[in-house]
């Protein structure tokens, strides 16, 4: 079976499964522990935090932990009904407005 690589699937995914009895609060709680679990593999990364893991072990974690919080950033979007449409647009002046400010 061919796995579904398109982004809007996952969103689509994450909104289907979403848990009905937690809130927005707990949402947010849950994506800043999983910021925190990011933050302290970026640390190992850079040798602030010691670590017996390799830096490709480190890098997967990266990336696990980063994927962990665009999941709970996906549910939040979607519990409180966001459109993929607003996401979208939003996210474009966003980008637009952070490249402007970086040149």
């Amino acid at each position: 079976m061919k796995k579904n690589k398109d982004i809007n699937h996952i969103y689509d995914r994450i909104s289907m499964i979403n848990e009905k009895e937690f809130g927005l609060i707990e949402r947010v709680c849950k994506l800043q522990e999983e910021v925190g679990e990011l933050s302290a593999e970026a640390l190992k990364q850079i040798g602030y935090k010691k670590s017996d893991l390799s830096q490709e072990e480190i890098r997967k974690n990266i990336l696990l932990e980063t994927v962990d919080c665009l999941i709970m950033t996906m549910d939040i979007l979607s519990t409180q009904g966001f459109s993929k449409e607003e996401i979208v647009d939003i996210a474009e002046s966003q980008i637009s407005k952070w490249i402007k400010n970086k040149i």
